[in-house]
C-alpha cells in the first residue's frame, strides 16, 4: 500500500510539471507541490476534510486543474485563474483560509460568482480581480480582512457592487477601480481605514457615490476621481491629508466638492478640469498649500474661487483657464493672494465680470 501512495503521489508530482510547462513567470511554480497526506481526501460520498497544504504556486486554466485544489487551506505562494471558459464557480477552493502571495483572477468568460473563497481571510500580496464578463457579485470574499498589497478591480462588466469586500480593513498597497461598467457603489469598502498607496476610481460610468470610502483620512500617495457619474464627493469628508496629487477630472454630474472641506494639505499637485457642472470650489475652504501644481481648466459652469480663501501657497505652477462661466478679472485677484512658486497662467475665463 505504502508503494502504491507512492506511485501516486510521483504521479501528481508529475502533472504539475506538465501543466506548468510554458507559463509565465507569474503564473506557475515548478515545485508547486501537495502535501502527503492525501488518504483523506474528500470522496464523492463524504465531506471534503481540510488538510492540504499546497506547496508553491498555481495557474489554474480550467475546472479540471480548478478541482484538484480541493481541500487546500493554504497556499503558500501564488493563486492565478485566469482564461478559463468553464469555470462558474470557485467552490472547490472551499476549504482556502490564506494565500502566501497574490491572488489573480482574470479573463475567466463564464465566472459568475467567488463562491467558494467563503473562508478565505488573508492574501498576502496583491489581489486583483479583472476583466470577468459575467461576474456579478465577489460577496465570496466576504472574510478577507487584508490585503497585504495592491487591491485592483477592473473591466468587469456586471459587477454591481463590493459589498464581498466588507471584512476589509487595511489595503497594504494601492487601490484601482477602474472600467466596471455597473458599479453604483464603493459601500463594501466602508471599513476600510488604511490604503498605504495611491488611490484611482476612474471609468466606472454608473458610479453615483464615493461614500464607501468614508473611513480613508489621509492617502499616502496620488487619489483620482476621473469620469464618473458622482454628483458630489461627500464620502471623503474624513479626509485631510493628500499626500501625492488630487486629480478631479471628467466628472460630468459633480456639482459640488463640499466633501473635501476638511483637506488641509496637498503634497503634489491639485488638478480640477473637465468636470462640466462644478459651479464653486467651496469644499476646498480649509486648504492651505499645494505641494507643487494647481490646475483648474475646463469647469464650464465654474463661477466662483471663493473656495480658494485659505490656499496661501502652491510650489508650482498655477494655472486658471477657459471657464466660461468665471470672471478673468477673479481669476487674477485669486491668484495675487496666494504665493506662487512657478509660473501663473490665466487666460479664457470669459464669464461675466461684477
Amino acid at each position: 500500500m505504502a508503494d502504491v501512495r507512492a506511485l501516486a503521489l510521483m504521479v501528481g508530482w508529475l502533472l504539475v510539471q506538465v501543466g506548468c510547462l510554458g507559463c509565465p513567470d507569474r503564473g506557475c511554480n515548478l515545485d508547486a507541490t501537495w502535501d502527503e497526506n492525501t488518504e483523506d481526501e474528500a470522496t464523492e460520498d463524504g465531506p471534503i476534510l481540510c488538510d492540504r497544504i499546497c506547496t508553491g504556486s498555481f495557474w489554474i486554466r480550467d475546472a479540471e486543474e480548478l478541482a484538484e485544489l480541493e481541500g487546500c487551506y493554504t497556499i503558500t505562494s501564488s493563486l492565478s485563474i485566469e482564461d478559463s471558459v468553464d469555470i462558474h464557480d470557485l467552490g472547490p477552493l472551499s476549504c482556502l483560509t490564506s494565500v502566501g502571495d497574490y491572488l489573480s483572477i482574470d479573463s475567466n468568460e463564464s465566472l459568475e460568482t467567488l463562491d467558494g473563497l467563503d473562508n478565505l481571510s488573508s492574501i498576502d500580496g496583491e489581489l486583483w480581480i479583472v476583466r470577468n464578463p459575467m461576474l456579478e457579485d465577489i460577496d465570496g470574499l466576504s472574510n478577507v480582512n487584508h490585503v497585504d498589497d495592491e487591491l485592483g478591480i477592473a473591466s468587469n462588466d456586471k459587477l454591481s457592487d463590493l459589498d464581498g469586500l466588507s471584512g476589509l480593513t487595511a489595503i497594504g498597497g494601492d487601490l484601482w477601480l477602474a472600467e466596471n461598467g455597473d458599479l453604483r457603489d464603493l459601500d463594501g469598502l466602508v471599513n476600510v481605514t488604511s490604503v498605504s498607496g495611491e488611490i484611482t476610481v476612474m471609468h466606472n460610468r454608473e458610479l453615483t457615490s464615493v461614500d464607501g470610502l468614508s473611513g480613508i483620512s489621509t492617502v499616502k500617495a496620488n487619489l483620482q476621481i476621473y469620469n464618473l457619474a458622482v454628483e458630489n464627493l461627500d464620502g471623503l469628508a474624513n479626509l485631510t491629508t493628500v499626500e501625492g496629487s488630487l486629480i478631479v477630472g471628467d466628472n460630468p454630474e459633480l456639482t459640488d466638492i463640499e466633501g473635501l472641506a476638511a483637506l488641509t494639505e496637498i503634497g503634489d499637485q491639485l488638478s480640477i478640469d473637465l468636470n462640466s457642472n462644478l459651479i464653486n470650489l467651496d469644499g476646498l475652504s480649509t486648504l492651505e498649500s499645494v505641494g507643487t501644481n494647481l490646475y483648474l481648466s475646463m469647469n464650464y459652469n465654474l463661477f466662483s474661487l471663493d473656495g480658494l480663501q485659505s490656499l496661501s501657497e502652491v510650489g508650482g505652477d498655477l494655472t486658471i483657464t477657459y471657464h466660461q462661466n468665471l470672471c478673468e478679472d477673479l481669476a487674477h485677484e485669486t491668484a495675487a493672494a496666494i504665493t506662487v512658486g512657478g509660473d501663473t497662467r490665466i487666460e479664457g475665463n470669459e464669464g461675466d465680470c461684477p
